[in-house]
Parts: C-alpha cells; sequence; structure tokens
C-alpha cells in the first residue's frame, strides 16, 4: 500500500469538508494546494465545487476554464461547468458543457437529464 503525500492527505481532508458541506473550509484548502502546485487539477476542480457550493458561480466557471485549458478531456470539469450553468439559469451553455461531459467520459451519462431536470423548472418560473 502507497503512503498519501501530505497534498493527497489535504487533498482528501477538503473533499471529506464537501461532503459534509462546508465548501469555505475545503476552498481555503484547496487555494493554499494550488499556490504549491497551479497545475493541481484535483485541487482545483475541489476549489470549483467549493465555489459553487458558495454560490460563487463565475469564479467557478473561471477556475473550471482553467482546468479545460490544461486538461480538456476532464470530464468532470465539463460536467461542473454544466452545474454552474444551470444555476445560473444558462441551460443551452449546461446542455452544451454536460454533452461535453459525456462525450470524454461516457459514465457521465447521467449528467444529460441534469438538463432535462431543470428545463421545466425554468419554464414553470417563467410562466408565474
Amino acid at each position: 500500500m502507497t503512503e498519501l503525500t501530505p497534498a493527497q492527505q489535504q487533498l482528501n481532508e477538503a473533499k471529506a469538508l464537501l461532503g459534509r458541506d462546508e465548501a469555505p473550509q475545503a476552498a481555503a484548502i484547496a487555494t493554499q494546494l494550488l499556490a504549491k502546485d497551479p497545475g493541481d487539477i484535483e485541487a482545483a476542480y475541489t476549489l470549483a465545487v467549493a465555489q459553487r457550493m458558495q454560490q460563487q458561480w463565475q469564479d467557478a466557471l473561471a477556475t473550471l476554464r482553467g482546468i479545460l485549458e490544461l486538461s480538456p478531456t476532464f470530464g468532470r470539469a465539463h460536467q461542473e461547468t454544466g452545474n454552474n450553468h444551470i444555476a445560473l439559469q444558462q441551460f443551452l451553455d449546461a446542455g452544451r458543457s454536460f454533452e461535453g461531459a459525456v462525450a470524454n467520459d461516457p459514465s457521465l451519462v447521467h449528467s444529460l437529464s441534469l438538463i432535462h431536470i431543470s428545463e421545466p423548472t425554468r419554464l414553470e418560473s417563467k410562466s408565474r
């Protein structure tokens, strides 16, 4: 069994914090990791999720653009981009992002259903 590096341990802690809905603390750890290694895609992804959880959608999208510049085939980054577009009610962009997620990682096929779930909600709110 391979021992985790301190950075891997910190990343795991940040992910655990996300699971406990402690996004500000997770973001702080991810930011520290990125200060040491700006190319750490997993830390950047963790930061983007934390930003979304704090409704910092534009910051999350900027973080995700950086990830996709480094790794355009990172399916989860496409999926997370779609999640942020849904929060911003940018459904066409969300659909494109979810399609990119599935194209790069077929195991993310459930992403496509997210746009169908959100679209009626948008239409419903417009009719009120």
